[in-house]
């Protein structure tokens, strides 16, 4: 394994954690420090509130810290569970240069009167999550969309054809699939950059703070399959299952294929963007989604998406 960039003395702090809500709208938000650097790392959302935000900012933060091998504090208690998880990753993470079987979940302790229900699939509008949409359609209730995660989402597009922004496509896309949309806003990309710590984000620990913030939503985040993360396996003492990986081993053009034969998905990304109510062709533009052939219009997504990864400053990854 590579050696860590920053000697194990360095201590990222978080301080002041708060949970806000008013008309429907929640934020948590809390002061993160490092070597002398201060900034406010911030989540919000609209739906129900977290059950437990210690333990929410707690993983999520230990995403950034472990692959640094860097100590995280925080100034008030989080639960027995969430300090278990951290201590586990942070084992696997040292003591092995190949990914062991391990739980991608995250264990929270509900607020009385919250019962979640339906499971929300992390959704960025790329191949492999309207892939796993395909194959849970029945199952999911609500698309998870991270806003901010990456600074990439509002990038404008020149073209008349596009939509303005990653996150406006998703909204339309929300409605033609007729499925709730969470849109999880957080400044981290911004706080990285402040900050200067790190570039790459540990995907189990990061997955497992997501699952534990929107805990009192949806009752499980699944997250898409791609060639960059391996089958986990449940890892007992971890109940409830929060988090699940989409463990299929299909190629891109695999995931492809039999997207292009699905009415229901296609219809999804058929959206003209002239008349954006509906995904009927306009009648007016030449270049309508409507008459690009399936799979074009799938290979033109899977080239977008492709640029939009290799532009991105944060990766998040597995162990290695």
């Amino acid at each position: 394994m590579a050696e860590s960039k920053h000697p194990m003395r360095s201590t990222v702090c978080i301080n002041d954690l708060q949970q806000t809500s008013g008309e429907g709208l929640h934020k948590i938000s809390a002061h993160i420090s490092w070597e002398g650097k201060v900034g406010e790392l911030e989540f919000a959302w609209q739906g129900e509130s977290c059950p437990n935000p210690a333990d929410a900012l707690l993983v999520l933060m230990s995403s950034i810290t472990i692959p640094l091998n860097i100590r995280l504090s925080i100034d008030v208690t989080p639960s027995l569970v969430g300090t278990r998880l951290i201590d586990y990753y942070r084992r696997s993470y040292s003591q092995t240069s190949s990914p062991p079987d391990r739980a991608l979940t995250s264990t929270g302790i509900r607020m009385p009167g919250i019962k979640p229900s339906g499971e929300g699939l992390l959704f960025d509008g790329g191949i492999d999550a309207f892939h796993a949409l395909k194959q849970y359609q029945d199952d999911i209730s609500t698309l998870v969309f991270v806003n901010g995660l990456y600074g990439d989402e509002d990038q404008r597009q020149n073209s008349q054809h596009a939509l303005r922004s990653k996150l406006q496509r998703i909204q339309y896309q929300a409605v033609e699939l007729d499925k709730a949309l969470l849109v999880l806003d957080t400044n981290l990309h911004d706080l990285l950059l402040t900050l200067g710590i790190s570039d790459t984000l540990l995907a189990e620990t990061f997955y497992a703070g997501l699952g534990h913030i929107l805990n009192g939503n949806i009752s499980t985040l699944r997250i898409p399959g791609s060639k960059k993360f391996q089958k986990y396996e449940q890892e007992e003492g971890f109940e409830p299952k929060l988090v699940v990986h989409d463990t299929g081993q299909l190629t891109l053009s695999e995931k492809q294929e039999r997207m292009a034969s699905d009415r229901y998905l296609m219809d999804a990304l058929r959206v003209c963007w002239e008349n954006p109510h509906r995904s009927y062709n306009c009648g007016r533009c030449k270049r309508c989604t409507r008459r690009i052939p399936a799979r074009r219009l799938l290979e033109s997504l899977r080239r977008r998406e492709a640029k939009l990864l290799d532009a991105r400053r944060i990766q998040i990854t597995e162990s290695p």
